[in-house]
């Protein structure tokens, strides 16, 4: 093979990333980003050729960027194509409203959230791909994941109490063993959690007061894996509140305030407050959004520093005006039921505000 033909892995990218830089078009959209003349279309792009253009882009102005697509099928390819280049790029993916009381709720999608976040939050990632549902979706705004977040260091003076105060602020549900994300357990100087942004849960050991070791183990057998210097308890839950107490005192406020035809809807909050005080989770807890932040974020807020790419804009407020209608006749039937009410329904912001 001669010395200049494309070959693998790297060197294919900086081959092919050469030919796409000397290209009259990609000269273009460069020198319009430098020079602030934004915003800026590409059109007849092929899927692949738009990972390759967000990478170069990403790499020649060394910044990171976030890519809002119409559905998740096309963000998912999207995600591989650009980890086949170069790597560090992230789904952040829809969440399923928990609105209605129900058991066994799944919040995988909310934990894969929340570890796209806090990745977010720490600069590591290069591109972030969301769908249009997604990106306009609310949550907690950086400043509560970053006060919410604890980083422990073995060999640091640190109460078992204190440990188990933060898992508790960050949503983690106390349990006998661990056995899934958002969970704790402590026997004694041993505390177990799993956090959202991890393969494995993490088990911290104490001497005393102070932290002996830090480890991975296996939910299986128990075992300790590799050990750590140093782990970080994340929030678990996108909606947060200091304590229970808290939340049934600011759902009784809100109730004081309800006027007109509430009653259906004051009941059931009522319900809810009994049950906070009663010592038990509510599984609802996603139709307190609007209670738990004064300003909730998108992902978007996640992402100040970041170019924003959206691909195929058409095909995006196509799709964001189907999810918004569509959402809205779910709210509507909501209110109906009394399962929310005036102040308890804003859980996305508008495409184009």
């Amino acid at each position: 093979m001669r010395g200049n033909a494309c070959g693998s892995g790297a060197a294919t990218m900086s081959c092919f990333s050469k030919v796409l830089r000397a290209s009259a078009e990609y000269k273009t959209i460069s020198n319009a980003i430098r020079e602030h003349r934004l915003p800026a279309g590409v059109t007849g792009v092929s899927p692949i050729h738009k990972a390759h253009l967000v990478h170069s882009l990403c790499e020649d102005e060394g910044c990171r960027a976030v890519l809002i697509v119409a559905d998740e099928a096309e963000g998912s390819r999207l995600v591989e194509n650009l980890n086949a280049m170069k790597g560090g790029a992230l789904l952040y993916p829809a969440r399923d409203w928990s609105l209605r009381p129900s058991q066994g709720q799944s919040r995988d999608y909310e934990q894969q959230r929340l570890g796209v976040l806090g990745h977010m939050l720490e600069g590591e990632y290069r591109v972030v791909v969301c769908s249009v549902e997604a990106a306009v979706q609310l949550t907690l705004p950086p400043e509560e994941l970053y006060t919410r977040t604890v980083t422990l260091k073995a060999g640091e003076s640190c109460t078992p109490g204190s440990v188990v105060e933060a898992l508790l602020a960050a949503g983690y549900v106390r349990s006998e063993t661990v056995d899934g994300i958002g969970q704790f357990a402590q026997r004694g100087g041993i505390i177990d959690f799993f956090p959202p942004d991890g393969s494995f849960p993490l088990r911290l050991e104490f001497w005393g007061d102070t932290i002996d070791t830090i480890a991975h183990f296996e939910i299986e057998s128990q075992r300790r894996t590799d050990q750590l210097q140093s782990a970080k308890i994340t929030p678990a839950l996108e909606i947060l509140f200091d304590s229970q107490e808290l939340l049934a005192d600011k759902i009784e406020a809100h109730c004081a305030s309800l006027r007109g035809k509430a009653a259906k809807a004051r009941a059931s909050l009522l319900a809810d407050v009994d049950s906070l005080r009663a010592g038990a989770h509510l599984s609802s807890l996603d139709r307190y959004l609007n209670l738990a932040y004064d300003s909730p974020a998108t992902i978007l807020d996640y992402a100040e520093d970041a170019m924003l790419f959206i691909s195929d804009t058409g095909k995006v407020k196509e799709r964001a005006a189907a999810s918004a209608s569509l959402f809205h006749e779910e709210i509507k039937e909501l209110f109906e039921d009394g399962i929310l009410c005036r102040g308890l329904d804003t859980f996305t912001f508008g495409w184009g505000e």
